[in-house]
This record gives C-alpha cells, sequence and structure tokens, in this order.
C-alpha cells in the first residue's frame, strides 16, 4: 500500500512505557491502541519499554498530536518516545536476495 498516495506521509514508531501499576492491564491496553486510527502495527515487546507502536500520519504536527492526545495522555502510559521512520524496507521486495528459508535458519557465527 502507497502511504504518501494516501496522503499519510511520515511514519513513525513509538515506544511506550507503561506505569507498574498499569503492568496488569497490557492486554487491555493493547487492544485500546490497536484500535487508534493512524496505528499500523502494535509491538508487546521485552525490555525497559512494553509496546512499539508504528504509526502512519500526515505530517509532524498530526504526528505530535497522535502521541500527545492518543499515546501520552492515556492514564497507563509512564513515557513514550517516539522514532521517525525514514524508509521502510519491505521483507517480500527483498526474498529475492535470500536463496529460501534455509538461509534465514542456518547458524549465524
Amino acid at each position: 500500500m502507497d502511504r504518501r498516495a494516501l496522503g499519510l506521509s511520515i511514519q513513525a514508531v513509538v515506544s511506550v512505557r507503561l506505569r507498574p501499576q498499569s503492568r496488569g492491564d497490557i492486554k487491555s491496553y493493547a487492544t485500546r491502541i490497536i484500535r487508534l486510527p493512524n496505528v499500523l502495527n502494535v509491538f508487546f515487546i521485552g525490555g525497559p519499554d512494553d509496546f512499539l507502536v508504528h504509526v502512519a500520519c500526515t505530517g509532524t504536527e498530526q504526528l505530535r498530536d497522535f502521541v500527545a492526545h492518543s499515546l501520552s495522555s492515556d492514564l497507563a502510559v509512564a513515557s513514550t518516545q517516539t522514532h521517525i521512520v525514514f524508509d521502510h524496507l519491505f521483507e517480500p521486495q527483498y526474498t529475492r536476495l535470500i536463496s529460501g528459508f534455509d538461509d534465514m535458519r542456518r547458524r549465524i557465527d
């Protein structure tokens, strides 16, 4: 899908850290945010942050407002950090570069 043609010229990945008292609500938080209109993907991750939220927006102003109003203002959220995506190398475009799944399963030395 050509998001630029749809007017969504900027993508970002927003790391979201929940408040310690909200950790019991991880699934309900994920269910809430995946339904937001600008959200493309939600990844539940290990480490200091709890989620990576992949979003598409019309520009930096909409991105800023989306993070401020739709993510950061949620009472479950302790912090967010926004990473603008400059380019996205989508796997199906590059499968010709590997000889098959055997290359993906081989031991990495």
